[in-house]
């Protein structure tokens, strides 16, 4: 949830403050979006797909699923969430020494990782920020956001979890990366 809120920050921020003359190039259908029954990383990309009028499939893995078609080749470094889409010669997987090569047939066209995700939709709509800056200013708040993920999932994943680690997390963490509105 923080990790969500916290990228929506961000994409919020880009559509508020950019005037860009960009125009958007959006993905091509079918566009996919595959990660496990939780919200988790994926939730930010489910967010911006919404947001910008994507019509997708939203498929949610089970562990026994993630563990058959993890080694496929089909997810660039075994990872999730991941985003298929028509076929995109601009999301070629690059040739990395020592990379094991793509073995599915949607190995070209699948990006992953979240903050990659975010930023390809942001380009591809132009809300990545009209300058250097802005595009600095959306980098450091992704940034921020995932620093606000990882702390809340220390959090509640930690077996001592209690009422004043909580209150803790809301009184101290969250003012530190969240401050209201100057």
């Amino acid at each position: 949830a923080a990790f969500a809120f916290g990228a929506g920050v961000a994409y919020m921020y880009t559509t508020q403050q950019q005037q860009s003359s960009q125009s958007a190039t959006p993905l091509p259908p079918p566009v996919e979006l595959v990660y496990f029954g939780a919200r988790g990383r994926a939730e930010a990309i489910r967010l911006m797909l919404e947001d910008l009028g994507y019509a997708y499939t939203d498929t949610r893995l089970t562990r026994d699923e993630w563990l058959a078609v993890k080694h496929s080749g089909r997810f660039e470094f075994e990872q999730l969430p991941a985003l298929s889409h028509g076929d995109d010669a601009t999301l070629r997987a690059p040739r990395i020494a020592g990379a094991k090569p793509p073995k599915a047939k949607f190995a070209n066209r699948t990006a992953v990782q979240t903050n990659a995700i975010l930023r390809l939709l942001a380009r591809r709509h132009g809300l990545d920020g009209a300058t250097a800056y802005e595009r600095h200013r959306v980098d450091v708040l992704l940034g921020a956001a995932d620093d606000v993920r990882t702390a809340y999932s220390r959090l509640v994943y930690n077996p001592a979890f209690d009422d004043a680690a909580a209150r803790a997390f809301i009184d101290t963490t969250l003012p530190a990366w969240l401050p209201g509105p100057s």
